[in-house]
C-alpha cells in the first residue's frame, strides 16, 4: 500500500483491494481486509478508507468475528458490574 510517488490513494488502496480480491482462501482474504483497512486508516483519509473497504467486505472475518467476540465479552462483563454496583 505503499504506492508510488505521484499515485493517488484511492488509487493505491484500489490496486491492493484488487490484489486482495484475488486471493482464493475466503477466511484469508476478509482476515488480509481487515488488517489493510486498519493500515490504511493510519495514511489515509477515514472516509476514502470506509468508502472502499466497506464492513460487509470484512464482517465475516475470522480476526474480525474473534475481536467482536471480545469486545462483547467484556461489555456483558462490565453491564455486569455496573448492574451490580446500582444495586449496592
Amino acid at each position: 500500500m505503499k504506492g508510488e510517488k505521484g499515485e493517488e490513494a484511492r488509487q493505491v488502496l484500489q490496486q491492493s483491494i484488487t490484489v486482495v480480491s484475488e486471493i482464493e482462501d475466503e477466511a484469508l482474504r476478509q482476515d488480509l481486509l481487515v488488517v489493510m483497512g486498519i493500515l490504511a486508516g493510519g495514511k489515509y483519509a477515514a472516509e476514502l478508507v470506509y468508502s472502499m473497504i466497506r464492513r460487509e467486505m470484512v464482517m465475516q472475518s475470522p480476526i474480525y468475528q474473534e475481536w467482536v467476540r471480545e469486545e462483547r465479552a467484556e461489555a456483558e462483563t462490565k453491564g455486569r458490574m455496573e448492574g451490580r454496583m446500582e444495586k449496592s
